[in-house]
């Protein structure tokens, strides 16, 4: 049976919004690089001040890797960074870690439809590969309270 206007109209807008969330994913993520390697940057800067300058921190790298130049000092140590957060199986699928059975099946349902790499819209196996492990263990109940108990729930 062919769709009707208003579900056609529907259809166009969803697909309009995913592009442009997908945009604006893909905008984030190139602005979170650049503020890291400013970030970095400004932490080499400030290493630099404190024992060292620009320059020694300069020619610690030779035109040949692994190699120092004459009369350089020893590299500066970057301060400990704290570790990124991690992910959770509940992040994969985006759900909370409170949800049901069914609402963690429909979400993998909607995932690995979006981005299964023969049927998907967007076709991201390593994200498939994700989505497929996260309900591998969270849609069995024994499994998912095992993981939780690992991570701390």
């Amino acid at each position: 049976m062919p769709k009707s206007p208003l579900e056609i109209f529907f259809d166009k807008m969803f697909e309009a919004v995913e592009d442009a969330a997908e945009e604006l994913v893909r905008d984030a993520s190139k602005q979170a690089k650049e503020n890291m390697r400013r970030m970095s940057r400004q932490l080499d800067q400030a290493a630099g001040s404190t024992g060292t300058t620009g320059a020694n921190n300069q020619g610690n790298r030779s035109r040949k890797a692994g190699k120092r130049t004459q009369g350089a000092s020893k590299p500066v140590n970057r301060p400990n960074r704290p570790s990124p957060p991690q992910l959770t199986l509940y992040d994969v699928l985006e759900v909370s870690p409170r949800a049901s059975q069914e609402t963690l099946s429909a979400a993998f349902r909607s995932l690995s439809s979006r981005f299964h790499p023969d049927t998907g819209k967007v076709k991201n196996d390593a994200r498939y590969k994700e989505i497929t492990a996260a309900w591998t263990v969270l849609k069995d109940p024994e499994r998912r309270k095992k993981y939780d108990r690992e991570i701390g729930i």
